[in-house]
């Protein structure tokens, strides 16, 4: 049994069905909370004490990799501070480490790069700073498109009325479609979005759970995008 464990923003009610229902036969997941509302600096600096215990928890469960699983976390505290989270975590309980953030870098970039079109729930303050991040990591972004929401638990009910048009807008531009957001449930668009559109797509969750399994002989369930056929 090949073990995943999550840490997941307590008002996240979105990734772990997303990576249950990614997950093939002799991949397990498992999760702890971390406690997150809203996505604010302060609040999101006020996480990290439980980040360190839940991980450390998280370890008691033997998991083979953690998949960090706040995507504004590292936007807002930098490219330097997501890298120092990631040591002090496997510092502190010797298992490997993903972030979702590092991990849609990655598969954009397996996925051959280019003109990278995002779409967020998120607002323009953190649209800007997630533009930021991308293009910290050598990414170039044609477009980003957000609903302007920071709520936690409203950014969770969001439907595919309300994010296709967006999708659809940064298709026409883009050779990469990023949906970022592990609150967000697109996971089962994904491939209706690259037959319509003709665009490879990378979300939050597919990417991390991508990441997450990557090297350990398992592939994903089939339905997940191209991404998920790439080693």
């Amino acid at each position: 049994m090949y073990r995943v464990g999550l840490l997941v923003p307590s008002s996240n009610t979105i990734m772990e069905p997303e990576f249950y229902r990614m997950a093939p036969a002799g991949v397990s997941v498992h999760s702890a909370r971390i406690r997150l509302t809203e996505f604010t600096h302060d609040a999101l600096m006020k996480s990290l004490d439980d980040v360190q215990r839940e991980a450390e928890l998280l370890s008691s469960a033997h998991v083979d990799v953690m998949v960090y699983g706040c995507s504004t976390c590292a936007i807002i505290g930098s490219v330097d501070w997501e890298q120092v989270l990631l040591d002090q975590i496997k510092f502190n309980t010797g298992v490997r480490v993903v972030t979702v953030n590092l991990a849609m870098v990655e598969a954009i970039r397996a996925l051959g790069g280019g003109r990278v079109g995002v779409v967020t729930p998120y607002t323009d303050t953190l649209n800007r700073l997630k533009r930021k991040y991308l293009e910290a990591h050598g990414l170039t972004v044609s477009s980003i498109r957000g609903l302007g929401l920071s709520d936690a638990f409203r950014i969770g009910a969001v439907d595919e009325g309300a994010i296709m048009p967006l999708v659809q807008e940064a298709a026409r531009e883009a050779d990469v479609i990023l949906i970022g957001c592990s609150s967000i449930s697109v996971v089962h668009l994904i491939e209706r979005i690259e037959s319509e559109t003709g665009v490879p797509v990378v979300t939050s969750n597919q990417a991390g759970f991508w990441a997450a399994i990557r090297g350990s002989g398992f592939r994903a369930a089939d339905g997940y995008g191209g991404l998920m056929g790439l080693p």
